[in-house]
């Protein structure tokens, strides 16, 4: 899990998709950015959709943006949690458990969960 740079949040590492990539291949980008992990796609998760208001700058006009973004269940391959962008405040590698509990957005903790479903399907311990 990562809490962003001046937030409390703590949250799954997600980013966009660059011309050229396939979701796939950006979430696996995206999270080796975010945490300083080596990851691979084991398969998709879910999608979460959220709407949010942003100002270019203060007291500019407000613009909502309607977000999705897609979420994959991923396997560790290696990697360093300390060479995680500067974005990125922390990094923190938890079971899970705790990452349920951690999870700031009520979402992400439904699909944490999800997770934790697949793995046991599979003969996966935790």
């Amino acid at each position: 899990m990562i809490r962003p740079e001046g937030s409390s949040a703590w949250a799954l590492p997600k980013g966009h998709v660059e011309q050229g990539e396939s979701m796939q291949e950006a979430a696996v980008r995206e999270v080796g950015e975010e945490t300083g992990l080596k990851v691979g796609v084991v398969e998709k998760l879910g999608d979460v959709s959220y709407v949010f208001s942003w100002r270019d700058e203060p007291g500019g006009p407000l613009t909502r943006i309607f977000k999705r973004v897609r979420f994959f269940l991923m396997q560790f391959a290696g990697g360093d949690s300390g060479r995680h962008d500067h974005e990125i405040e922390e990094v923190a590698w938890l079971d899970i458990d705790e990452a349920i509990r951690r999870a700031t957005y009520k979402n992400e903790r439904t699909l944490i969960e999800t997770g934790r479903q697949i793995l046991r399907a599979r003969g996966v311990g935790e």
